[in-house]
């Protein structure tokens, strides 16, 4: 939120040391489900679609996200034919991946810009309700959750996911 009352340049910056930080989590959990990760693809394809978002806009954005898909396809593919067992998975993996975390983000930064004097309290709305939304639902489905329903609601997933979680957090 202070980056937002420096400017967009600053938001953009931390912006992306977040979203770097978070695909490398996501990262992380694909290495530990013996998934191989194409890390280094993922992370330049994050840093350069939040950059096209701040320099370029949606057409930015979106034009590194389809070099990202196209540079995930060859990283698989050019590798050892011993290493690519599964490799329909591992792609899926990897474009969800700069699909989920660079590219929504982008849309914060292409927010600020487009909607003008609003676009803070836009993005400042947009990640308050966020924050809002996921610790009612991390509460409740603490204090509630297996209360009405015995079973988690994704067990291979997330094991501590409720019910009740996701219905107060929708």
């Amino acid at each position: 939120l202070a980056s937002l009352l420096i400017g967009k340049g600053a938001f953009a910056i931390v912006a992306g040391l977040i979203v770097l930080i978070a695909q490398g989590e996501l990262f992380g959990v694909s290495v530990k489900h013996h998934q191989q990760p194409a890390t280094f693809v993922g992370l330049v394809t994050g840093g350069l679609m939040i950059a096209g978002a701040y320099y370029h806009g949606e057409p930015g954005v979106l034009a590194m996200f389809a070099l990202g898909v196209v540079a995930t396809f060859l990283w698989f593919m050019a590798g050892p034919a011993a290493h690519r067992k599964g490799v329909v998975g591992h792609i899926g993996a990897r474009i969800l991946n700069i699909a989920y975390v660079p590219l929504l983000a982008s849309y914060l930064i292409i927010t600020l810009a487009i909607a003008g004097k609003d676009g803070k309290a836009l993005v400042v709305a947009v990640i308050g309700l966020t924050f809002i939304f996921d610790t009612c639902a991390f509460l409740v489905g603490s204090v509630w959750g297996g209360s009405f329903f015995q079973r988690p609601l994704a067990p291979t997933v997330s094991p501590k996911k409720s019910v009740e979680g996701v219905i107060i957090g929708s």
